[in-house]
């Protein structure tokens, strides 16, 4: 997409770059995954949700010759698909075979075909199935304070915001 390559679907490993295991996050571990809902049948289609410090974790989650985008490197994706107001659309799976209606302004003209996988927040409640997509940003926690990617349903925007480092989301690596 423009200058970068972006791996086509969400990350579903549960190993570190160096083979250890990822812990299913209970929440009383600080690193882990999750499958949307506890439901393992959503890894196929969504991927895995990661806890921000199994994102940003030094083993490293993305494979080889990848990493967890930087915040500037989602703002160049934004960007080359026409800024803030419109780039959701261009990321989001067209139709509403995952996306709830009205699905605003999907087109996928990206093809990085983002899906509305939700995400699981702070109280423990997985949230936004089929309404919205969210992705980690690499940088580091500042005060609790993380950085994201949210596109959703209702709009065509996609919005780069900060969130908690207690919540979970999805990643998708950029590579080097």
């Amino acid at each position: 997409i423009g200058t970068q390559v972006w791996m086509a679907e969400n990350l579903k490993t549960t190993k570190f770059v160096n083979g250890e295991t990822i812990p299913y996050w209970s929440g009383s571990n600080s690193k882990g995954f999750l499958y949307y809902n506890n439901d393992s049948g959503n890894k196929n289609i969504y991927g895995l949700i990661y806890n921000f410090y199994t994102a940003v974790d030094s083993r490293r989650i993305c494979p080889p010759g990848w990493h967890l985008p930087s915040k500037d490197e989602w703002s160049l994706l934004v960007n080359y698909l026409g800024g803030e107001s419109v780039a959701g659309g261009k990321l989001k799976e067209s139709g509403i075979n995952h996306w709830k209606s009205p699905n605003t302004g999907a087109t996928n003209s990206s093809g990085f075909t983002g899906l509305p996988g939700g995400a699981r927040d702070c109280s423990a409640n997985f949230v936004g199935l089929g309404i919205s997509g969210h992705w980690w940003i690499s940088n580091a926690a500042i005060g609790g304070w993380v950085g994201g990617i949210r596109i959703s349903n209702n709009s065509s925007s996609v919005v780069i915001d900060n969130g908690f480092d207690c919540n979970a989301s999805y990643v998708r690596c950029v590579k080097d």
